[in-house]
This record gives C-alpha cells, sequence and structure tokens, in this order.
C-alpha cells in the first residue's frame, strides 16, 4: 500500500487567504496606477524644460526599475522556495518532505521518484532566475532606448 500524506485543512485555508491577499493587492496596485495615470505620465514629463532633459529620463528609469523589482520578486521569491524545496526532499529521501503541509492528500514518493522531484524543483528554480535575468535585461534595453 502507497504511503498518503494526509491534508493539513490549515495549510488550505492559509493558500487561500494568501492567494486572496495577493490578488487583492494586485487589483489594488493596478487600479490605482490606473487612476493616477496621469499624475504619472505628468511627473515623468514634468514642464517642457524638464522634458527635453535629464530629469525626464532619470524619472523614466525610476518608473522602469520599480516595474522591473515588482516583476522579478515573485520570480525570484519561486526560485528560492523551489530550491529550498528541492534540498529538504533530497535530505529526507522523499517528497513530500516530513513536516510539510500539503492542501490535498498527496501520495508520498521515495527513492527515484523523489530524486526526479528534485531535478525538476532544481530546474524550476533555474528557469525563474533565468527569466529574471532576462527580464532585467529586457528593462535595461529598454531604458537604453530612452537615451540612458
Amino acid at each position: 500500500m502507497r504511503e498518503i500524506q494526509p491534508a493539513d485543512s490549515r495549510a488550505r485555508r492559509r493558500a487561500v487567504v494568501l492567494l486572496l491577499v495577493v490578488a487583492l493587492i494586485g487589483g489594488l496596485v493596478a487600479t490605482g496606477l490606473h487612476l493616477q495615470a496621469e499624475a504619472i505620465r505628468a511627473w515623468i514629463g514634468g514642464d517642457a524644460a524638464a522634458a527635453a532633459g535629464q530629469r525626464a529620463l532619470t524619472r523614466v528609469h525610476v518608473l522602469l526599475a520599480g516595474i522591473g523589482l515588482l516583476a522579478e520578486l515573485p520570480l525570484l521569491g519561486l526560485a528560492v522556495f523551489c530550491w529550498r524545496l528541492a534540498v529538504k526532499v533530497r535530505g529526507a529521501g522523499r517528497y513530500p518532505p516530513p513536516g510539510q503541509a500539503v492542501v490535498r492528500d498527496t501520495p508520498v514518493a521515495s527513492g527515484a521518484a523523489a530524486q526526479r522531484i528534485v531535478r525538476l524543483l532544481r530546474a524550476v528554480t533555474i528557469f525563474s532566475l533565468v527569466m529574471a535575468v532576462l527580464l532585467a535585461w529586457i528593462l535595461w534595453r529598454v531604458a537604453a532606448l530612452f537615451g540612458a
């Protein structure tokens, strides 16, 4: 009989609450940016003399850096989470590792199956880091279009 790690109802509630909070924050940020779009455009452009000068370029770079930071944080968080989980799974020799809360009943994988999961988690980590670097590079190139 295959071992099953039972679901943790508290972990399920935490996951739902976290998802709702993140969605709410994202919605509020998007709404705030939409409502302040004209003010942001005015801040970037400033007066006519500043719009042609270095101040407008600096403001564009600040805006792009903020967008980049907001976009990269989830990728970096995913990379850290996957790497730490891979270390735990490798050390325990099973997935999910002992003490890991799961949101649904999960069959325990051990041996070669657990090592495949470790490799998959490491691949997701590397992919996330590569995407974060590519995003930073793309934003750097966009900033260069504005005459950095």
